[in-house]
Parts: structure tokens; sequence; C-alpha cells
């Protein structure tokens, strides 16, 4: 039959027909051991279940014999107190329109512990059912300038001086968030008293001291009444020269054009010229002197006083000049301007 059909390839009917022809005798099916008690529920509270458990040992498939048929694992439902419920928060809400109309409010949303609500001893929330933050729908107001006040008193009670004035960023002030004032809240300027005795040249100085040294001063001019600094001379041929001119080592540009020469330019502590607007003023002032001081670079000098000095009156300021009274060495021609001694005022170049 084994010819015929091939009987023993069919493990499972051989067995019971032929199995010492098929060599099947030490075949062994396998079979359930008995089951395990059951074991705890699966949960605490509300349902669960709980499972036993057996294993295909008795005996075991042995030499291709048959596992076991069926479930090794057996299950039933098991019962326990209802579960407490935790708390879950719902969706945050819309932010609420802001609590100011401008500058800075607060807008505010919330949310509930309801998704879902807590129950049997359940746990609530955790953190905070609102949520605030700052809103500024815009500024309220931007600074505005209140009028300047008056001007105050002068620094000085005769000559030239300082006064100031002042306005406030208050009208209106501005809100947390407006923009401040633009501009200044204090204006500065000059200010002398003409009923005083004013200074209007380096003769007036050192008559008001004669104790003053050369060096830089402020005046005011007699005419147009103009403050300017100029440069005294108080130690050569007895003082009281005013230097309207002074070139030692070319630090300043004195190729300039008219404007320049006629307001002036560089500065009184090196090389500079006053300006003919002021010279012209100064000389014009009463008979005045003029002294023209040159050094060589191996330190060779001469000078030359002219009297009469004077400008025409601007422009083209033409220049007017008498005979010299003093001189030595080379005559040059250095604006350095004097008045006679017995007139109000000297001016000078150096």
């Amino acid at each position: 039959m084994n010819t015929l059909i091939d009987l023993c390839k069919d493990i499972h009917h051989a067995k019971n027909i032929c199995p010492k022809f098929c060599g099947l005798c030490s075949l062994v099916d396998g079979n359930w051991s008995g089951w395990t008690t059951w074991g705890t529920c699966d949960v605490t509270c509300s349902n669960g279940t709980r499972i036993r458990t057996r294993i295909c040992s008795n005996p075991a498939p042995q030499n291709s014999g048959l596992d076991c048929q069926g479930q090794n694992t057996d299950q039933k439902s098991c019962f326990k107190d209802v579960c407490p419920t935790q708390g879950g928060w719902s969706t945050w809400s819309d932010w609420s329109t802001c609590s100011a109309t401008c500058d800075v409010g607060i807008s505010r949303r919330e949310r509930s512990c309801s998704n879902p609500y807590p129950s049997k001893f359940g746990d609530h929330c955790f953190g905070l059912n609102v949520d605030d933050r700052l809103c500024m729908p815009g500024q309220c107001a931007d600074g505005g300038w209140t009028s300047w006040e008056t001007w105050g008193v002068c620094s000085v009670t005769c000559g030239l001086g300082i006064r100031s004035r002042a306005r406030w960023c208050r009208n209106p002030e501005p809100s947390p968030y407006g923009r401040d004032c633009q501009g200044v809240p204090q204006e500065v300027e000059t200010c002398h008293d003409r009923n005083c005795k004013t200074m209007t040249d380096c003769y007036d100085i050192i008559n008001y001291d004669r104790m003053a040294t050369s060096g830089i001063y402020d005046i005011i001019t007699w005419k147009t009444h103009s403050p300017i600094s100029v440069y005294c001379d108080m130690t050569t041929d007895g003082g009281r020269w005013t230097v309207f001119q002074y070139r030692f080592n070319g630090s300043e540009d004195f190729f300039r054009n008219f404007s320049d020469y006629e307001n002036g330019f560089g500065k009184l502590d090196g090389e500079f010229w006053l300006g003919l607007m002021y010279i012209q003023e100064l000389a014009d002032q009463g008979d005045t002197e003029l002294r023209v001081d040159l050094e060589a670079a191996n330190g060779d000098k001469a000078y030359e006083t002219l009297v009469h000095f004077s400008l025409s009156a601007r422009p083209p300021y033409t220049l007017h000049v008498g005979s010299v009274i003093k001189s030595q060495g080379s005559r040059f021609l250095i604006l350095y301007e004097k008045k006679k001694q017995q007139q109000r005022q000297k001016v000078m170049t150096m």
C-alpha cells in the first residue's frame, strides 16, 4: 500500500494503520496538562480580566507527534469598584477685549476642568484656569511742549554773560507709551548790560584791570554791539594791542575766499585772522596805530608802527594808513593795529 498510495507519507493516518511498517511506533501526540488557578484581576477598578494557563506536556509531543489542540490560555471577566475620573481641561476661550482703550491694559482667556469633570475622588485639573496678557491698543497721548518761559536774568551784571529760558514737556505729558517731546527743553544765549562799563577792545581791558596779562578776552564791539573774542597783547611796546593776524607755523590755511576774510577764521590760541568786518569797526572807533612785527627763521626781527590806520566801510575795505613813526630792521606790512596812547584803543597783528 505504501508503494501504491504512499501511505507512510501521511504520518497521522499511518500511525493508526501500520505504525510499525512505517516506523512510527515511537511517535507520541501531545496532551494538555491541567489548568492553573485563575490569576488576579488585571485592573484595580471597573471591569477587568482574569487569566489561567495550561501547557502541552501530558505528554509533550515527540517524534513528529501532534501538538495539543486548543488554546493554552483561558480568561474570564472580573469586576471591581467604579474607577475615579481624573479632571481634564477644556480648550482655551478666545482672548477678551483689552481692558484699556489706549496705552496698556489686560486681556484674559479662560478654560474649565470639564473635559471631563473629575468624579469618584478623581484628581482636579492641574494649573490655572485663567491666562492674562498685556495689550496695547495704541498710545493715549504724545508729549507736547509748554510755551517758552521768559528769559532769565543775565549771569553777569556787567559785560558779556549768558541767560537761559526753559519749557516743559507737559502740554500734555506723554502717556506711558506715548512719544516724548522732540527738541530741547532749554535754550541759552549770550547777554550783556550796555548800561555798565563795556569792554570794547584790549585798551579798555587793561584800563579796567592794570594786572591783565596777554591772552583771550571777550569784548562787545562799540558800534554793532557784537560779542566777540579777541587776543590781547599786554606786553609789546606798552601793551593794549588787539591782535588781528597771527601766523607762525603754517598750521592754518590762509588761502581763503572773501567771505572767510570778512568773517575771520582760525583759532585765537593758534594761527588766525580776526575778520575784516571786526577790524574795520575796531579801527573806526578812533585814531588808530598799526604795528607790524616779523621774525625770520634765523631769529632776526623787524617791526614798523604806522599812524592813522583804518579801513573803509565794507566792502571793499580799502586800506588807509599814514606815515611810519617807529621802525626797526626792514619795512614790513603785516597787519598789527594800535591806537595812539591818548585815544581809547589799540589794535595789533603779529
